[in-house]
């Protein structure tokens, strides 16, 4: 048993050192192994895959998507109210060239309409539920809540990916993964700055909108990025994915524009 315990220690250890003197981490700092706020979340894990974890900082519909293995660079969006879709870029099967493999629900609108028909919720107005009795409102909440978790349950036992592959150029493949992980490395909120009855409030929570994911291998470690609305860089990263995938698609992908956009 101490010996186990000495090994694991060692090993710990060893990890920790050739992370933090890893000359490919910007500047030579060591990323913290997870920042929250409130409205992103960054882990750092190692690059590994097994039974019980999948793949280190692979959450929801993402380990679904990418569950297989760790591609170098990963993207995923999911929108508010349409179909979740991704891209990844990895060495093809002759490890000759990169390839840029991108993925969508494509039966999102059937699947969620049947499934509000299946769980349906109860919907009040903001006026109505405070008319209610606080066991009421109680009730209505636990309904619409199981609701929820069912619709939740059964969306990935519905969904169908829809996925397209195309070979890039190192060059486009080596761009697109300096821009992922400067973006993850060097995130930093925004504050938003409104006002409400003559105060001015600083804030960085939104309630809605899309959640992005960014995710890139760098040696032995997986760095990933999960935003809600992201906003600078981050957002025009996500922007130039958006409309990759979107091409690829379309079957009108000119790596050439990606190529300047990413000057």
């Amino acid at each position: 048993m101490k010996i186990s315990l000495l090994l694991s220690a060692i090993a710990l250890c060893a990890f920790g050192r050739a992370v933090a003197g890893n000359p490919d981490w910007p500047d030579g700092r060591r990323l913290p192994e997870r920042i929250e706020t409130t409205r992103l979340t960054r882990t750092v894990g190692p690059n590994r895959m097994d039974a019980s974890d999948s793949v280190v900082g692979k959450q929801r519909l993402d380990r679904w998507f990418f569950g297989d293995f760790n591609a170098r660079v990963e993207y995923l969006l999911e929108p508010l109210f349409s179909e979740t879709f991704g891209g990844r870029i990895y060495r093809g099967a002759t490890d000759t060239a990169y390839v840029l493999e991108v993925k969508r629900v494509a039966n999102y609108k059937e699947v969620e309409e049947q499934l509000q028909k299946e769980f349906p919720r109860v919907g009040t107005s903001v006026t109505d539920f405070a008319g209610l009795s606080a066991q009421e409102q109680q009730t209505r909440l636990a309904h619409n809540r199981k609701m929820r978790r069912a619709m939740a349950a059964e969306r990935l036992k519905r969904y169908w990916i829809e996925t397209h592959s195309i070979p890039i150029s190192d060059r486009l493949a080596d761009r697109l993964y300096t821009a992922a992980k400067e973006g993850v490395f060097n995130v930093k909120p925004e504050k938003k700055r409104y006002t409400e009855d003559g105060y001015e409030i600083i804030t960085t929570k939104i309630c809605d909108g899309d959640v992005a994911t960014f995710r890139c291998v760098v040696d032995d470690a997986v760095w990933t990025l999960r935003y809600h609305e992201p906003e600078g860089r981050l957002k025009t990263l996500s922007d130039l994915f958006r409309a990759m995938i979107a091409d690829v698609g379309a079957g009108t992908f000119d790596e050439a524009k990606y190529l300047d956009a990413l000057e």
